[in-house]
């Protein structure tokens, strides 16, 4: 029952959390140009969001390893509610980027439910409850973008939208509040001061073996700078490319959603019926990379939107597919009594983060000097890279296995 209670709570809140990410972050930019800032502002901000989630992932991780996931997740959906209503205020450039460094700082919501499922769920079932948590996180961010671009047509339509996320995530915080208690004895013998949990939070990034874990962090990285540079120039590229107006990327990006929505909720099941024997993801990060290479290329070549929104299809199919396929191979590597599963997911989504943090500085300087289909073209390049590395691993794991017979 605590079981189910508590995985109703994370699917609920993962999705609100995504709703309210599709509200707003679609509209930053053109909410940055009417009130003064160029381009580059644009580009520093979200650069500049980056490296506060590098820096800060692995510290809420750790800390929701120290202190309780509930408390933290508490503590951080309050903080979010807060400081997205504070954002509809923002007039100004400064001020907008001092709360986006406060929120930058500390929203980390979908960390730590990843976290809480690795600690709840048997590592044989993470791959399905992970696809169902993204197939509905997927659903928000469906959603948003249509909602978020609707009002935001009207006037003093972004105050209407952050007011609408700071709900969301005031609403995340009642839902995490309702999480079951961790036994007052874990409570004790892991934190027996606040001083020491605090210790405890720094330095359990330290414990971690970084070599045991380099290949997972490594693909994660070349799958976030391929996904990345493809998102962070998807909008201008289409615009351009097809003469869309914003409410049609809206579209495109609600069609991208539905589409890793229907491939999160099969995820599971694809998995178990194609690989029952790939506990190492190796293969199927081969035919996932190869497949996500083949359709960033023929995005790059496409002559109309047509056939765009059509290839668009095994792009968002694959990386949804990556998306939890990457985590779980970092997930069933870890021990759950070496109590830094926290850290380890805080270190996955800050390798997300930097790969955020470098696309709008290197795609930038890639469109200024070839022009927007170039970016599209760059964002193969590390699909193509991560496709080799598995053909090399994977190839690897079958020699040895040959040698054992």
């Amino acid at each position: 029952m605590i079981l189910s209670k508590s995985l109703t709570i994370i699917y609920l809140t993962s999705l609100l959390d995504l709703f309210a990410v599709g509200l707003t972050v679609p509209l930053i930019s053109s909410h940055l140009l009417s009130v003064g800032a160029s381009r580059t502002t644009v580009g520093l901000a979200q650069s500049t969001y980056s490296l506060l989630q590098i820096f800060w992932g692995p510290v809420f991780g750790s800390l929701s390893d120290a202190f309780g996931r509930k408390f933290i997740l508490v503590l951080v959906t309050s903080s979010c509610s807060l400081l997205y209503f504070l954002l509809g205020f923002c007039n100004s450039v400064l001020l907008f980027f001092l709360v986006r460094i406060a929120l930058g700082s500390i929203k980390h919501t979908q960390t730590l439910c990843k976290a809480v499922i690795a600690d709840i769920i048997p590592k044989e079932k993470q791959t399905e409850v992970l696809g169902f948590c993204n197939g509905l996180s997927s659903l928000g961010f469906v959603l948003g973008p249509l909602i978020g671009g609707y009002l935001f047509e009207y006037t003093h339509g972004f105050y209407m939208v952050c007011c609408l996320t700071s709900l969301a995530f005031l609403c995340n915080c009642g839902l995490v509040a309702n999480l079951p208690e961790e036994s007052d004895n874990k409570k004790d013998k892991e934190n027996p001061t606040n001083g020491a949990e605090l210790f405890q939070a720094i330095t359990n990034m330290k414990t971690i073996p970084w070599k045991e874990y380099w290949d997972a962090f490594l693909l994660r990285l070349l799958y976030a700078l391929s996904a990345s540079t493809y998102f962070s120039n998807q909008g201008l590229y289409i615009q351009e490319k097809f003469s869309l107006s914003q409410r049609h990327v809206g579209f495109t990006i609600s069609f991208f959603g539905t589409v890793s929505l229907i491939s999160s909720l099969f995820m599971g099941l694809l998995t178990k019926k194609f690989y029952p024997k790939d506990p190492d993801y190796y293969k199927q990060q081969l035919h996932a990379y190869s497949l996500m290479t083949v359709s960033l290329l023929g995005l790059y070549l496409a002559p109309n939107v047509y056939w765009f929104c059509f290839l668009l299809l095994p792009f968002s199919m694959v990386s949804t597919a990556l998306r939890i396929i990457s985590m779980e191979l970092l997930l069933n590597r870890s021990k759950k009594e070496d109590n830094t599963r926290g850290c380890l997911v805080g270190a996955s989504n800050s390798v997300m983060s930097f790969a955020r943090l470098l696309t709008p500085i290197t795609s930038g300087v890639v469109a200024d000097a070839f022009g927007d289909d170039a970016t599209i073209l760059m964002s193969a390049v590390p699909a193509l890279s991560a496709t080799l590395l598995t053909a090399t691993l994977y190839g690897r794991k079958v020699t040895d296995k040959n040698k054992d017979l």
